[in-house]
């Protein structure tokens, strides 16, 4: 009986792998590079967003936020005496006695949001005080840090890896809660992690090798790395990380200092004037 004969291209009974052409291989290359930068990019941005933005917010505070405080609190005891006076106008021109009890019960219902706000900025400044005698990492950790996480965005960004599992989606939200936290020993765990579960992770079949499939993915990449160099531009634009130029500028921040210090004694000036004629006015 004649031997069968094994599949054409193969002496074991298995199919060879395609040869990839030179321009199919050309393209695959180009799409690893920019997976390369896509993955620094994604650092630079949370960077600019997680720490910078943080660091600029909290020196921003450092300098101005006490006196930004204090200006912001007088101009909402200015307004909130101003507002009482009206009130109590009101009731003396419709011929009753002010009746001071009746007008601070709007006020705390009308001025809530205001009271609301300065909670707010009072936390702002606490947690700027915190920030400002946090420990920092060294050179070599903040090196490796960033290093890390690019690493990490190459192996599980969900623009890179759609196909992967959910476990790995959620592996790269505990990754980029490490790096919002700058904790360094757990972003190491996690890359260990992330290693050990790529590893017993079935592979997902990659594009047909044809050309035009790397095209696409390398048009899709790109586009994605413009979208996010447009939202760096804009998120450098804006508060905290638009604070850059005054904060170095010494010069610029004593002038500001200065300024603040001015508009604060302007208010306490006013409160004195707006106390002054309220007594008067209820003593009459």
């Amino acid at each position: 009986m004649p031997r069968r004969l094994p599949p054409s291209g193969s002496s074991s009974g298995r199919s060879r792998p395609l040869a990839l052409s030179p321009e199919t291989l050309r393209r695959q290359a180009l799409f690893q590079r920019l997976s390369t930068r896509y993955g620094e990019l994604l650092e630079q941005y949370a960077r600019m967003r997680d720490h910078e933005g943080k660091a600029l917010q909290a020196k921003y505070l450092g300098l101005f936020g006490q006196r930004e405080y204090r200006l912001y609190l007088l101009q909402v005891e200015c307004l909130r005496m101003r507002r009482k006076i009206s009130l109590l106008q009101a009731a003396v021109n419709r011929g009753e006695p002010p009746r001071p009890q009746e007008a601070e019960a709007i006020l705390e219902k009308e001025f809530a949001l205001y009271q609301k706000e300065l909670q707010q900025r009072w936390e702002e400044l606490a947690k700027a005080e915190a920030l400002l005698h946090s420990p920092t990492l060294t050179e070599e950790e903040s090196a490796e840090f960033r290093t890390l996480y690019r690493t990490l965005a190459k192996k599980l960004h969900p623009d890179l890896h759609p196909h992967l599992p959910e476990e790995a989606a959620a592996l790269w939200n505990r990754i980029q809660e490490a790096y919002r936290n700058g904790d360094l020993p757990a972003l190491r765990l996690l890359g260990e992690y992330t290693d050990y579960l790529l590893e017993n992770t079935p592979r997902q079949e990659e594009p047909p090798p044809l050309p035009s499939a790397w095209e696409a993915r390398i048009n899709s990449l790109k586009e994605k790395m413009r979208k996010l160099e447009e939202a760096m531009e804009t998120l450098s634009q804006r508060p905290p990380l638009s604070y850059r130029p005054l904060l170095e500028d010494q010069e610029r921040c004593r002038e500001r200092q200065q300024e603040l210090d001015t508009l604060v004694q302007q208010q306490k000036n006013l409160k004195a004037e707006l106390t002054a004629y309220l007594r008067r006015f209820l003593e009459e």
